[in-house]
């Protein structure tokens, strides 16, 4: 099994493999889900500034990043961004400003109703978008001075979307100063056919303990735990992050 991850190397994000130890760097021959992650990345950095190059320091911290939107498409809207990173835990609520795609809330619970966000009937505190961005990436900078972020599909589906958020409030060069990289987990943790997130922990984190949590999935915060979680069933280190 092999993570995939991009990092700042020379002066773009490129494709590199968790099981590569000649650090970071392009992987020929990739997959077509390497494939399609690459393009999803080059769409998105297209015409972005971009970071200087950078060295991976020791003290680089790994923090689980997910994020919950109104939809599916890349033009609906996040409402919750959340990260954890040890044992801090980081968890913002965005009112959105149009209806949630039916299909969407089936899956996660959350709908907008009469200008505020509910999830499962019940009314769910919001901050104004901009002030989400800023805590998000104070919080991110409280981890350290460099970061890896670790999410499951974090590369086709949730990069994109924050980097997109934050970019609309001048916070992107910030964000990409701080990240050293990113690693998508789901190559690394799919079973056979198996590989979305909600699934696998069902399967694997049988334990009393993990099933408030399995009940709650679709909340980004709880989804982080739950990706720790699973990182910690399939016995993944940091050295398999990177």
């Amino acid at each position: 099994m092999g993570s995939l991850s991009l990092a700042k190397n020379q002066s773009t994000w490129k494709e590199i493999s968790a099981n590569s130890h000649e650090g970071f760097s392009y992987v020929s021959g990739m997959s077509n889900v390497m494939e399609r992650a690459a393009a999803a990345a080059e769409a998105v950095t297209h015409g972005a500034w971009m970071p200087e190059p950078a060295a991976l320091q020791p003290d680089c911290k790994f923090v689980t990043v997910d994020i919950e939107t109104g939809g599916f498409a890349a033009t609906d809207e996040v409402i919750q961004l959340a990260a954890k990173c040890g044992d801090e835990e980081f968890s913002v609520f965005i009112c959105p400003t149009k209806k949630f795609h039916p299909k969407a809330t089936e899956a996660t619970g959350f709908k907008l109703q009469n200008g505020q966000l509910f999830r499962r009937n019940r009314c769910i505190p919001t901050v104004p978008v901009a002030e989400a961005c800023r805590k998000f990436l104070d919080f991110l900078s409280s981890c350290g001075d460099q970061i890896i972020i670790v999410g499951h599909n974090i590369i086709r589906f949730d990069f994109p979307r924050i980097l997109k958020l934050l970019r609309q409030h001048g916070l992107a060069k910030e964000f990409l100063n701080l990240v050293f990289g990113m690693t998508d987990t789901m190559p690394l943790l799919k079973q056979g056919k198996m590989s979305k997130q909600e699934h696998l922990a069902d399967k694997y984190l049988t334990a009393d303990e993990w099933q408030p949590y399995i009940r709650g999935a679709h909340d980004a915060l709880i989804d982080c735990k739950l990706l720790d979680g699973l990182l910690a069933h399939f016995k993944v280190t940091e050295a398999k992050l990177n």
